[in-house]
Parts: structure tokens; sequence; C-alpha cells
């Protein structure tokens, strides 16, 4: 990879009201790649350490030429968005979750080797959306995380503190990803530094940039020609930024701001149109594997007083670790009406009940009660009406239950109301998997 020559002093666009913007910093020097850090030795190896017990793909990069970094104050952290395609190279709708195997990141910073405090996460979801009023973020836990200080500072950074250094990182990684389709594979990658400009001699850290020059926007996916630098789904050119404690559109503490920093408030930033999509990454991953389990229909479901009959189906499956990625769908249910999934570890037992089947083992647990959508058309015809859904490995992950543990069986079913039954519920059928790490 190499980083050229190109103009300096880009400014950058602004895509939020609230969000004041500086420019970007240009790179003096080549970033040189420092190798992947395992997080389970503490040392860093010339490749990925994982790529040997991992039929690993590259998911995601987005590493083409630049010649800038975006500095940050102390108190910022920023969340940058990208998508992963399904492992079906013609980028069908098909759904897949990823064992990761590594992120790679880039960064310049003034900071000494060795006090380099600068902190990383991937969010495996959505619910981070740019531009966005409040931040949905917070309180949700990353598919993988580094910590430079819990780590002893190993990141590498300046000869000399004071002098700008930049450097390509990798880091071994666990945990589920999805991919495919739209809106199902979006991922958020954060960046926090937490040196001081004291501490860096006024050059604080901040990410390099990266993107197609020819294209920017969403260049280089699996579903388009990819340019040789860019795999992976769509960078919207953007990236979302927040200050500790600063509501949206306030003004930022003096560590947010400190020069070079740029002065920001939470809120969503453009690098277009200079040809960039946001900050360098690559993620590599391996398609299926412990993020992947078998989930299995099993049990009849009641047939609706609408003559709909309701299907509980899934995407991923239940891991304990990964926070998100087991999706459950509950469809062609009474619209307008309340509902639950709940759940059990005890075995399959097929009993009848309330007119349909239950076809699990007490004890039971539930999910929070939720609306089966907006009065509409029976069976489905509207996919906002009758349907529920639920990410149980959202639930999992929060869930004290300790039936809820790795190597446990796990059965699903949802119920609902149906005022116009005899029993006036209704069931869908039942899933059957295990608990993965």
């Amino acid at each position: 990879m190499r980083f050229h020559s190109a103009l300096l002093g880009l400014a950058l666009g602004v895509c939020s009201t609230q969000a004041l913007a500086q420019s970007v910093y240009p790179i003096r020097a080549e970033p040189k790649f420092a190798g992947v850090y395992d997080l389970s030795t503490g040392r860093f190896s010339p490749s990925n350490p994982a790529a040997g017990a991992k039929a690993t793909q590259t998911l995601y990069k987005n590493d083409c030429n630049s010649n800038y970094y975006v500095p940050f104050g102390p108190c910022v952290t920023v969340f940058d968005e990208g998508r992963i395609p399904s492992a079906d190279p013609t980028c069908a709708s098909t759904r897949n979750l990823y064992d990761l195997s590594m992120i790679e990141v880039a960064y310049c910073t003034g900071a000494a080797t060795g006090t380099v405090d600068i902190d990383f996460a991937l969010y495996g979801t959505r619910e981070l959306s740019l531009c966005e009023t409040s931040t949905a973020y917070a309180g949700q836990a990353p598919s993988w995380s580094f910590d430079s200080s819990a780590a002893s500072f190993p990141l590498p950074g300046s000869t000399v503190a004071g002098q700008q250094a930049c450097w390509i990182v990798g880091f071994t990684a666990s945990g589920c990803i999805s991919g495919g389709p739209a809106e199902d594979d979006s991922f958020h990658v954060s960046f926090r530094n937490n040196n001081t400009a004291a501490e860096t001699g006024g050059v604080l850290a901040g990410p390099i940039l990266a993107g197609s020059p020819s294209g920017g926007t969403g260049a280089g996916t699996f579903c388009a020609p990819p340019a040789a630098c860019a795999t992976g789904l769509g960078n919207a050119d953007r990236f979302w930024a927040n200050v500790d404690g600063v509501a949206i559109g306030g003004i930022p503490p003096a560590c947010a701001t400190t020069p070079p920093a740029m002065a920001v408030t939470t809120g969503c930033y453009s690098l277009a149109p200079f040809g960039y999509a946001s900050f360098y990454a690559r993620i590599e991953g391996e398609a299926g594997g412990l993020c992947d389990p078998p989930v299995i229909a099993y049990c009849t479901s009641k047939v609706t007083s609408a003559g709909c009959t309701p299907v509980l189906s899934c995407f991923g499956g239940p891991s304990k670790s990964s926070g998100a990625g087991f999706e459950l769908h509950a469809s062609g249910l009474r619209p307008a009406k309340s509902g639950i999934f709940f759940y059990s570890n005890a075995g399959v037992q097929i009993t009848p009940f309330q007119g349909g089947w239950l076809c699990m083992k007490n004890p039971i647990k539930r999910l929070p009660v939720q609306s089966t959508g907006v009065s509409g058309g029976a069976c489905g015809s509207d996919p906002t009406t009758g349907v529920m859904t639920t990410d149980f490995n959202t639930y999992m992950a929060a869930s004290s239950d300790p039936g809820l543990t790795v190597g446990n069986m796990l059965l699903l079913q949802a119920w609902t109301r149906d005022p116009q039954s005899p029993s006036a519920t209704n069931l869908t059928n039942a899933l059957y998997s295990t608990i993965f790490p």
C-alpha cells in the first residue's frame, strides 16, 4: 500500500448544522505497518496469527491512497460506518454471520511509543446510524474492542514525543458480525484518542483517511467492479462524533478542541467531495464457524383467525459473547396486537395449549411484550404489520438468567393475541439450537 502526495489543506464538509469543522491534516511520512497485535499474548506478529486456525477472508477493506488524517481531542469518540456483504459473491439477499479474525486500523500521533493511548472498537449494528439526533450507541456492547491503557500502552508511536508518526496496526479479533443484505450488514468502527496535547507536543492523534479518489462514496464492493484498494460494501463519506457529556449541538469542553484538534460538537461530518471513503479500515473473518450454529425449526404453528399460518424464523445463531446477530422474526401474525417471544432450556415437549402447541418444557422465560405492528392486511401482505422481531443475542448479553450459558440447548417460540380465535391467542412454530460462545 502506498500513501502518495495530494493537495494540502482540504476542508471538511459538514452535514450537521450543529457541527463545526476545521481542516484535515497532512501525513508527512509513509505510514509504517506495525504488524498484528495478538490480544491473547500481548505480542506483535508480522501477520495475523489467527489466520491459520480459521478460513479467513477479507470482509471489508478501505485502504486506498491518502495523505491526510483527522486529529481529535481526548474527549471525542468518532464512529465510522461500513457494510459487509454476504458470502454469496453475487450479493444476493442471503445473510451470513462471520467469526471475526482481525481488525486493522491506521492512525497518526505525536505521542511516544509506550505512551500512545488510543482505543478502538467495532460495533456490528446499524443502530449507530450517522447523523442521528441522540447518542443511541450509549450502553451498547461492541462486537470487539481494544483498550490501550488496559493493555499497558503497546501501540507504536513516535521515537520523539511531539514528532508525527503514522502507523497501520492489526489486532486479533473474535466475535460475530453479520453480512448482507442491506440494513442488516452495517458496522461501525470507533476511534478514541486519550492523549492530551501536552503529552504529544500539540500533535494530537487521529485516524488516517482512505478511499477511492475516482469514486469516493461506495466505491469498491462485492456487488460492483471493485477498486483494487476497496473491498466490501459502501461507506458514505461520513463519520459520527460524540463529545463526552455534551448534548447534541452543545459547546464542547476545552479538552475536545485544544489545537490542532478539530473544533467539534456531537454531530455528523462529511468528507465529501474529496474522494475519500472515511477512515482506513480492514476486517477479516470466517464465514460461519462458531458464529453460525445450526438452528432447526420444529413443531407446528396455529392458524390465525384470519387464516394465516404464522412462521418463526431467524438469521444467525445464539452466541453468548457477540451481543448481537441472532435475529428472531415472527410473521403472519394478527396486526396491531401484543405478543411475546419466550424460550426454555429444559427440553422439547409438544403439548396441546390454547388450541395450538406449546413446544417446550417448563420452566419457560418470557421476553418483553411488544406490538405486532400497525393495523393492516392479513397474512403479512404488508411487511410492516403482523410481525415481531428481536435480537436474542442482545437480550442474552443483558440477561442474568443462569440457563443462558454456553452449551445449553435453546428453544424459542412466539405467542400473540388473536381476539377472534376461540382461545383469543396464537402460537407459532418453534426453533431449536445450542448456545455457542
